[in-house]
């Protein structure tokens, strides 16, 4: 009886096995059009609601085109969210990889396709701003080719659809072709199955608390259902829609956010039933605070974000070997944060979050930056900036004393650079630089230092030497030398 009941069960699973929405990712360089073509396809002004019109979160969305569903993930573009992008390869069955007709290949469509051939997924390519004059494809494509991309007009198997977001040329042949490779790929799915999911992104909501928007990858997500992330296990409290509607359960590929985590999820994790009993994954925390003590001479921060994957991205992106990461979280700054900085002796940055007027007059009392950006851009440029300004004042705070060359002489120890002291001391033995220009500087050290045939430990403001370098640099005649102290 068991075995007939089990030969019924098998049958029962294969009828129902049955074809799923694709999850597509669009990739490409910054400003070639990837939220303007979600946005024209989904009819909703996606960029408009970005700041910068630029994507700085994952998002994902899911549209309608006929009677089948396509679920499309917008990954941000800029380099600083390398890491995202690579999230949004992972969790897709196929990438659009979006590239403007008048700018063609460009430094991030490369690393695009770095990350879709290490996905292992299909993809096909949405030649954007086709509305625009003087188009040259034939002059991308070569440039693919060099990629080792070849389309199909070219006896290669990639196809390229030239569309505008603008005017809406090409996109019902670009979304036609996205189910066509959908179809050859044999997406399947079961109800049966328990349900899994993967994090596109978490965040916390002032309102609401934590929400982990996912991908559904197997079975469906019900409101009330048992569910984990890591170590942590939840009963899921509500189910919002990507139009940010309450809904009941999610299926699968569809996008879908959850209340109930108590902890920010990191772009990638794995979220499932808990029947499975899936093992345990590292969860993200809402704030991390370094225990690297070997911080002297380094730019101190108190980093915070609005979103975890934002939060990655901004990490991932500061100059690291200046810079020490006392603390970093997601959500507005508050009094912890502010005194955390104040004890560390660090600045705080945050990234489209708030600092109540109440924090930021206990900043003031207690001699502590806080500087927020709306745009990731910004906030990082301003940092490398900070670090640029501390690195001068440093070095001057280690300056002896400058002097310009002023003639050049070859002796049978090598080249002798003739130079008048502008200010402070030149010292025999001290490291110098020999600046040029702002591009142009070479550290080195004074081996032999002279005044006519007198050897000379030191050279005063108003005296003239002659030095020998070693290494020996390739200097000319108006260079400056900046002497250091001897480190």
């Amino acid at each position: 009886m068991s075995l007939i009941y089990l030969f019924l069960t098998m049958v029962a699973k294969k009828n129902l096995i049955s074809s799923r929405p694709p999850v597509v990712t669009l990739m490409g360089h910054i400003d070639h059009g990837k939220t303007s073509l979600l946005d024209y396809i989904r009819k909703s002004h996606l960029q408009s609601k970005e700041t910068g019109g630029i994507t700085q979160h994952i998002g994902a969305y899911q549209v309608s085109v006929g009677d089948q569903k396509i679920t499309f993930i917008d990954t941000p573009g800029h380099k600083v969210f390398e890491k995202m992008r690579e999230h949004g390869a992972r969790i897709t069955d196929l990438v659009v990889l979006v590239i403007a007709a008048d700018e063609g290949v460009k430094s991030q469509t490369e690393e695009c396709l770095n990350h879709i051939k290490e996905a292992g997924v299909p993809f096909l390519i949405a030649l954007n701003k086709i509305d625009l004059p003087n188009i040259n494809q034939e002059e991308i494509k070569n440039k693919l080719m060099k990629y080792g991309v070849v389309t199909e007009d070219r006896g290669g198997d990639i196809v390229v659809v030239p569309v505008s977001a603008k005017t809406g040329q090409g996109v019902d042949e670009l979304l036609e072709m996205i189910i066509l490779v959908a179809q050859m790929s044999e997406l399947k799915s079961s109800p049966l199955t328990p349900f899994s999911g993967v994090v596109v992104e978490s965040w916390l909501d002032r309102r609401r608390g934590i929400l982990a928007t996912i991908i559904v990858k197997q079975g469906k997500v019900l409101v009330g259902q048992e569910i984990a992330s890591g170590k942590e296990k939840i009963k899921v409290r509500a189910l919002f829609d990507d139009q940010g509607k309450r809904i009941d359960q999610a299926v699968i590929s569809q996008p879908v956010s959850i209340l109930g985590f108590t902890h920010l999820l990191p772009a990638g994790s794995p979220v499932y039933d808990i029947s499975l009993g899936a093992g345990s994954w590292p969860v993200g925390s809402e704030e991390k605070v370094s225990s690297d003590h070997n911080q002297e001479g380094l730019m101190k921060l108190v980093v915070k974000a609005d979103a975890q994957g934002t939060l990655e991205a901004l990490l991932n992106s500061l100059p690291g070997e200046d810079l020490a990461i006392v603390k970093a979280g997601v959500g507005d700054i508050t009094e912890s944060d502010v005194f955390f900085a104040s004890s560390s002796g660090a600045e705080i940055i945050g990234f489209n979050v708030q600092a109540p007027r109440l924090v930021m007059d206990l900043a003031k009392s207690e001699k502590v930056s806080i500087n927020l950006e709306k745009v990731i851009y910004y906030l990082i440029q301003s940092v490398e900036e900070k670090i640029k300004a501390k690195k001068v004042i440093e070095e001057e705070k280690q300056l002896l004393g400058e002097a310009q060359i002023i003639a050049n002489f070859v002796v049978p120890e090598g080249r002798v650079a003739g130079a008048k002291v502008i200010t402070g001391v030149i010292s025999k033995g001290a490291e110098v630089s020999v600046i040029r220009s702002e591009d142009w500087e070479k550290r080195t050290r004074i081996i032999s230092l002279k005044r006519g045939k007198e050897n000379i430990d030191q050279a005063k403001k108003g005296q003239d030497f002659g030095a020998i370098f070693s290494p020996q640099v390739d200097f000319n005649i108006g260079d400056m030398i900046k002497c250091h102290q001897s480190k």
